[in-house]
């Protein structure tokens, strides 16, 4: 009960920092052009999956619809991966492979190496979640290919924790334990202290 208070509480003052950010860009018009704006319904979905995994599905099924307004094939991947995201924590792992499928094909299509990354990435925590371990590292590690091309430091760390999980699971405590230490070096990289508080409760710190 505690450790779920504390969590909530630290999750309150970036979460209020956020709408504070995204109610100021809504006295603006045209918000599907508001690249800003979009960006931080993307940061809160993320943080809502966390906590309120039904504010997060409304929040995501907006910033999609305004995505596909603006017509920019980055915005709408990102949208795309947002709304799997929320489905992946509602255990909906049918419509979230819908969504990256769409979202894959559309970051293929216009090169957009980012959204290839997060696709492959939320697509491998399915078959985690499923136990297809082989797929899993396979989807892994083509977007840690790719996320170490472009220098996408963060994702890269989040690709790695997942081969990590993907190690404890099939009993490989030693290869494990290496890729949590090469994920927390990313994530400390990253400034990502949320990320490196995750990673050192994987571990058993």
């Amino acid at each position: 009960m505690f450790v779920a208070e504390g969590y909530v509480l630290a999750q309150q003052r970036p979460l209020d920092s956020l709408w504070k950010l995204t109610k100021a860009r809504e006295k603006g018009v045209n918000l599907e052009k508001d690249i800003v704006y979009l960006q931080l319904l993307n940061k809160l979905v993320d943080t809502y999956c966390q906590i309120n995994i039904d504010s997060a599905l409304i929040i995501a099924k907006k910033g999609l619809a305004l995505s596909k307004k603006n017509t920019e094939p980055i915005h709408i991947t990102e949208a795309l991966c947002s709304l799997a995201l929320t489905y992946f924590f509602k255990s909906e792992y049918k419509q979230v492979l819908k969504l990256t499928s769409e979202s894959l094909a559309l970051a293929e299509k216009h090169g957009y190496k980012k959204g290839i990354v997060h696709s492959l990435y939320i697509i491998a925590r399915v078959y985690v979640r499923q136990g297809n371990y082989l797929k899993a590292l396979e989807k892994n590690e083509i977007a840690w290919k790719i996320s170490s091309e472009i220098g996408d430091i963060e994702s890269t760390g989040r690709i790695m924790r997942s081969i990590a999980v993907i190690y404890s699971h099939q009993h490989k405590y030693k290869e494990g334990l290496e890729m949590y230490h090469k994920a927390l070096y990313h994530a400390e990289k990253a400034s990502d202290r949320q990320f490196i508080a995750t990673i050192l409760t994987d571990i058993g710190f």
